[in-house]
């Protein structure tokens, strides 16, 4: 009869009769010599139920588990493979009390494991010492991966978790934002301390995941072998919102670091500079209107000044359409009547109705402008746009009431001048009309 068959037949036979009567260690022998530690294991727990003095059983159960452990996966069966090394040590360490060098003399079958060639003698035979020391090594190299397997798996669930909470807080941000350009315009100290949030997160998630690689790498072979490769967020909507499996080899995530901390640059050197470009450039305006209505006297070259700076550039890079320019577009079109209403004045004067007619018509189709400006104003969204440029209506209007009172007013002041420079036209076109007949 062949090793296999026997082994097949005599778990049969331990199958049948455990229940019957009391399990003979010589037969487990054959199954626990032979490695069969699965078909063994049920046989040998109901022997050490009857039977708890017997070192070379414990030692087998302890090998047993240290066998399991082995297959356990370390990161999806943690719990078990941990359970697997205590119960391993365990058996480990009843064993040694109980192991002595007349034990291991009296039964030398019961450790045919440790079979080896005495170089003085030559001849095979168990070591007593050879046994106490491998035991000894076993228990200490499973507490010692014991507590590798406890790092890397802690240090796994911190990567994970912290990534995950990342995750979460970018999404916060997105969600809470209709674009790149709301982000930016409506960006305040709230946003760029959640940025920093974010940045902090995610670098935590980067250091716990490079002691997690480094942990694997003591506990030895493994099959996990992730490599990190870091995205980069580019389209604010579309981007950073999925979320990654670290369990996978190729291990994609969003590098939330790099972009909170350039959104955060951003901020702090370009928009909170330009809000306050955008405020300086109305109190220019307003000090030109103070200038003009104070002293009566051109203001071309003031509104070429201010219509040359390139703030308009700038915010249209956020903005194509932002409510200050509009604002500003709407203010200086008044200027420009109130210039003009400087010149009438000087013609006013004199006799010359052809320069004042010029006058008249320049004025009113300045006003024309005006008032097709203030009707594009008033039919804006004001108070969405309030949400992108808080900063700039309180620092210049206190509230966005007062902001549509200054635009209503621009357009019920262009739509009055428009009918009272059209009867003045008129008026002054019937007087040349009488001079003409009189020359």
């Amino acid at each position: 009869m062949s090793k296999i068959v026997f082994i097949f037949v005599l778990s049969a036979f331990l199958g049948g009769v455990c229940q019957a009567q009391k399990v003979k260690y010589k037969d487990l022998l054959v199954l626990l010599n032979a490695k069969q530690y699965e078909q063994a294991e049920p046989f040998l727990k109901r022997y050490l139920v009857e039977d708890d003095d017997n070192p070379s059983a414990y030692l087998f159960m302890g090998i047993i588990h240290q066998e399991k452990s082995a297959k356990s996966d370390i990161l999806k069966q943690t719990d078990r493979l941990i359970h697997t090394i205590d119960s391993a040590i365990l058996f480990y360490s009843k064993c040694l009390p109980l192991l002595t060098e007349k034990d291991v003399k009296k039964n030398d079958e019961n450790y045919l494991l440790y079979t080896r060639r005495d170089l003085r003698t030559g001849e095979f035979g168990v070591k007593f010492s050879d046994i106490q020391l491998d035991i000894e090594t076993r228990i200490k190299s499973l507490t010692e991966r014991k507590e590798k397997v406890i790092l890397v798996k802690k240090f796994y669930v911190d990567a994970d978790a912290q990534y995950a909470r990342a995750n979460l807080l970018f999404k916060i941000i997105q969600q809470k934002y209709a674009g790149e350009k709301e982000f930016y315009l409506q960006s305040d100290e709230q946003l760029i301390v959640a940025l920093g949030k974010l940045a902090v997160v995610f670098d935590s998630s980067q250091v716990a995941f490079k002691n997690y690689k480094t942990a694997m790498q003591s506990v030895g072979k493994s099959s996990y072998n992730q490599s990190v490769e870091l995205q980069e967020l580019i389209n604010f909507k579309k981007d950073g919102a999925s979320s990654a499996d670290f369990m996978m080899d190729d291990l994609k995530i969003w590098d939330y670091s790099s972009w909170a901390q350039m959104a955060t640059a951003k901020i702090r050197d370009e928009i909170y500079p330009l809000r306050k470009e955008i405020s300086n450039f109305d109190l220019e305006i307003n000090k030109v209107r103070d200038h003009v209505e104070s002293f009566s006297i051109s203001i071309a070259k003031d509104l070429a000044k201010l219509r040359a700076s390139n703030i308009f550039d700038h915010l249209k890079k956020l903005d194509p359409d932002p409510l200050p320019l509009a604002i500003f577009d709407l203010k200086l079109k008044e200027l420009d009547y109130a210039g003009e209403t400087v010149l009438q004045k000087a013609v006013a004067n004199n006799d010359d109705v052809s320069a004042k007619i010029n006058i008249i018509r320049e004025e009113l189709k300045t006003l024309k402008q005006l008032d097709s400006i203030s009707v594009k104003v008033i039919n804006r969204d004001l108070e969405k746009d309030a949400i992108n440029y808080k900063d700039f209506i309180t620092s210049a209007y206190g509230t966005t009431a007062v902001l549509k009172s200054l635009v209503k007013g621009i357009d019920e002041f262009a739509k009055h001048e428009r009918s009272r420079k059209e009867k003045e036209l008129e008026e002054a076109i019937h007087q040349l009309k009488w001079l003409l007949v009189e020359l």
